[in-house]
């Protein structure tokens, strides 16, 4: 459609009639995100409530729906930076305006001065400690705890970034993509109620606990300044909290798992009221993972 054709329709989006509305309104939804920028030079031109109303809306709808779009893209098909389009998207739900490439530059100014200290031929104990060390004490990053978690905002990504405080999911998830980012197995471990990490190498494994082992070599405490746990000393913990916990729980999980069991756990907290735009995308996520899990 060419810009004197959408700009004409733009034009009718006012008319009383809701069938010429709904006409018009769907056929600026088949242009796409092109059409927002038209939409916003429109609003507020003159005293309007319905024309900015239903701009509005059309805005909103667009966004929703180029949102939906490209999370869909991201979670059928298998991407590189899959942990990092993840947590961006989740990032999007509470920071709509923050572009992917701000993003990630946040991440890789963490990334650089980890880096900068790593050395060749570490054991994956040493070269966690080093990560721990910037993480934690350098950078002064802490894991909130359910009782100091008393703003929706730390449960995303960019809260995290510029507060160094965030609750489990985002810390666990910035955590392990600045692991791998460095060619390091480091992955989630979701039991019920206790987000985790662990270093997975299996053949290191397989030699220190033999071959029923899970392929886990250590598991890192994200609560406790990223100490070490072995499968003894976690499950040591595991029956002092009473979870309810079953072998596949011990394992790690990939990116996809993670970012559905990070989304689940924004729907169970209520982050978002239904009032909030933010509530459809949320849901709409979810819904579509439902859907490709079927």
């Amino acid at each position: 459609m060419n810009d004197s054709k959408l700009k004409a329709l733009i034009n009718l989006l006012d008319d009383p009639d809701e069938n010429v509305y709904s006409r018009v309104h769907d056929k600026i939804m088949l242009t796409g995100i092109e059409a927002i920028p038209f939409l916003e030079a429109r609003y507020g031109l003159d005293n309007n409530p319905l024309m900015n109303e239903r701009l509005e809306i059309l805005m909103e709808n667009l966004r929703n729906r180029s949102f939906n779009d490209e999370f869909i893209h991201w979670w059928k098909h298998k991407e590189k930076d899959a942990l990092l389009k993840g947590l961006f998207y989740i990032n999007s739900l509470y920071y709509p305006d923050t572009a992917f490439e701000d993003f990630k530059e946040q991440v890789d100014q963490i990334k650089k001065k980890v880096w900068l200290e790593l050395k060749d031929n570490l054991t994956g104990f040493e070269a966690i400690k080093i990560i721990n060390r910037n993480v934690y004490i350098l950078m002064g990053f802490r894991v909130l705890s359910a009782k100091d978690i008393n703003q929706k905002s730390v449960h995303f990504p960019e809260h995290l970034f510029i507060n160094k405080t965030g609750s489990p999911f985002p810390f666990v998830g910035m955590y392990c993509l600045i692991a791998n980012s460095l060619d390091l197995p480091v992955y989630p471990v979701y039991l019920p109620g206790l987000l985790l990490m662990a270093y997975h190498n299996k053949d290191v494994a397989r030699e220190a606990y033999g071959e029923s082992t899970t392929g886990v070599l250590f598991y890192i405490n994200p609560y406790d300044g990223g100490s070490f746990l072995g499968r003894k000393a976690l499950e040591y913990v595991v029956k002092q909290r009473n979870i309810d916990a079953e072998e596949k729980h011990y394992r790690t999980i990939d990116s996809k798992t993670f970012i559905h069991k990070y989304l689940r756990y924004l729907w169970d907290m209520n982050v978002f009221s239904p009032d909030n735009p933010a509530f459809n995308r949320l849901e709409n996520m979810l819904l579509e993972i439902r859907k490709e899990k079927k």
